[in-house]
C-alpha cells in the first residue's frame, strides 16, 4: 500500500514538473522576452537620443547655479528621459524575467543572483526617476526664486544621488555581463547577440562610474555606443526569441498529442 502512494505521489511531482516546463510556457517566455526585448531597445534609443539635447550641467547632477538655471530651460527634455527610464525599466524587467525561466538547469542558480540583481537595479532605476520627476523641479523653482541662503541650503544638500547609478546601472551591467558570459557555451544563440550583451553590460558599469565620479565624457560616449547598440539588440534578441516560437510550438503540438493519446 505503501509502496502504490509512494509510486503514485512521484508520478504526480514528475507530471506537476512536465507541466511547469512544457513548451507552452517556453512559448509565453519567448513573447515575454521579445516583446519587452524591442521596447526596451526602443526607449533606450530615445534616452540616448535625449542625453545630447541637455547640458553638461545637467547630466552630472552636481547642483549649482548654473544646473538650476539650465535645467529651467530643459526641464522638459529632462523629465522625457526620466519617463522614458522608467518605460525601458520596465520592459528590462520582462527580459530579465524571461531569460531567467529560459536558462539551462545547469546555469539556474547563478544567473537567478544576477535577475536578482537586475531586478533590484532596476526598481530602483524606476524609483530613482519617479523622485527626479517629482523632486527637482520644485527644488529648482524653490532655488530661483529664494534667497541666497535658502539657495546655499539646496546646494549643499544637492538634487540627487549620482552614486545610486552604481545600484541602477551597475547591477543590470553584472546581469548583462553574466548571462553573456554563459551564452558562450549554448551553440544554438547567435555570437552576435552574445557580443551585444557584451558591450551593453560594460556600457552600464561605465555608466555607473561616469555618474558615481561625474565623468562626463565617459557618458557621452556610452550614450554614442547605446544609440547604436540599444536598437540593433532589441530588435535582434526580439526576432531571435520570435524565432524560437515557432519550433517551440511544433513541439507543444506533439505534446498535446501525446497527452490526448
Amino acid at each position: 500500500m505503501v509502496s502504490k502512494i509512494v509510486y503514485m505521489f512521484n508520478g504526480l511531482r514528475n507530471g506537476v514538473m512536465i507541466k511547469c516546463m512544457n513548451s507552452k510556457q517556453k512559448i509565453s517566455c519567448c513573447k515575454l522576452g521579445a516583446i519587452t526585448s524591442i521596447l526596451a531597445g526602443f526607449f533606450y534609443l530615445i534616452i540616448a537620443v535625449l542625453m545630447f539635447k541637455v547640458p553638461s550641467s545637467i547630466i552630472t547632477y552636481e547642483a549649482s547655479e548654473s544646473y538650476f538655471r539650465d535645467f529651467s530651460n530643459y526641464s522638459l527634455i529632462f523629465i522625457n528621459i526620466k519617463v522614458m527610464v522608467i518605460f525601458a525599466s520596465i520592459a528590462m524587467i520582462g527580459v530579465v524575467c524571461s531569460f531567467l525561466a529560459l536558462c539551462r538547469p545547469e546555469n539556474v542558480a547563478i544567473v537567478l543572483w544576477a535577475s536578482i540583481l537586475a531586478f533590484l537595479g532596476y526598481s530602483f532605476c524606476i524609483y530613482q526617476a519617479i523622485m527626479d520627476i517629482s523632486v527637482i523641479p520644485e527644488l529648482t523653482k524653490t532655488f530661483l526664486i529664494e534667497p541666497g541662503v535658502i539657495q546655499d541650503v539646496i546646494v549643499a544638500f544637492g538634487v540627487s544621488n549620482p552614486k545610486m547609478f552604481i545600484l541602477t546601472s551597475g547591477f543590470s551591467g553584472i546581469w548583462f555581463l553574466v548571462v553573456s558570459y554563459l551564452a558562450i557555451s549554448n551553440k544554438s544563440i547567435p555570437k552576435f547577440l552574445i557580443l551585444l550583451g557584451f558591450i551593453w553590460g560594460f556600457g552600464n558599469v561605465l555608466t555607473a562610474v561616469g555618474y558615481a565620479f561625474s565623468i562626463i565624457s565617459i557618458l557621452y560616449i556610452v550614450s554614442m555606443v547605446t544609440i547604436v547598440v540599444a536598437p540593433i539588440w532589441g530588435l535582434s534578441e526580439g526576432f531571435y526569441l520570435l524565432s524560437l516560437i515557432k519550433n517551440l510550438t511544433e513541439q507543444s503540438q506533439k505534446e498535446d498529442s501525446v497527452e490526448v493519446s
